[in-house]
């Protein structure tokens, strides 16, 4: 089973608070940095005392930007019952920082698999994320989910044939997260950001 936690590396896509027009110009292709984020990934919640979580949102995890009549986050919070799946989000941020509007980083792990998934096996995949994703397996785009369906769990199922066509090796999971737009420069603890996913492979019967 494969998991998101603090392993994964994390790479900017492009910073949040930029103005709208510069914003979209990047949309489309949402580059990484071809360095990854010092730390990576770190655990966060997206609720009230999530265990083993690095950062808190808070008890509500939803909130309103200053001048703002729209409210933010997911109300109630996602309820994630796999506590071995973690949600993630980039390093080096806190509640304070001020680059929540539209913030977009890609996330990455890679695992070695002895077999032919996609001949061999059955791939089914559990995500949710707040507030849009990208899910990319082998270099492959498998969903994109902009903001407008986040707040609750989404079931792939059937995914192995997503993956490279290779008896045994590494694949690689990406994943391209982006906080929803607020107004600039709106904080993480009136916007909160992540996403958690877990992947199963079991024989094919």
């Amino acid at each position: 089973m494969i998991k998101t936690d603090g392993s994964w590396l994390a790479f900017v896509s492009f910073p949040g608070g930029l103005p709208d027009a510069e914003r979209d110009a990047k949309a489309d292709a949402k580059p990484k940095d071809s360095s990854p984020i010092s730390g990576g990934a770190q655990v966060v919640c997206l609720k009230f005392a999530c265990p083993g979580a690095e950062l808190e949102f808070g008890c509500v995890n939803s909130s309103i930007c200053p001048g703002s009549d729209r409210t933010y986050g997911c109300d109630p919070p996602i309820e994630w019952q796999d506590p071995g799946a973690s949600f993630i989000w980039a390093s080096g941020i806190d509640l304070d920082a001020d680059d929540a509007d539209d913030a977009a980083y890609w996330f990455e792990t890679s695992f070695y698999f002895e077999g032919d998934i996609v001949n061999d096996y059955i791939v089914d995949l559990d995500h949710t994320y707040d507030d849009g994703s990208w899910i990319v397996i082998d270099g492959k785009h498998v969903t994109k989910d902009l903001p407008g369906s986040e707040c609750s769990i989404h079931r792939l199922v059937n995914v192995q044939g997503d993956f490279a066509a290779i008896e045994a090796g590494w694949h690689t999971i990406e994943y391209w997260g982006i906080s929803g737009e607020c107004d600039s420069f709106c904080s993480y603890r009136k916007n909160p950001a992540g996403f958690a996913m877990k992947m199963t492979i079991r024989p094919r019967q």
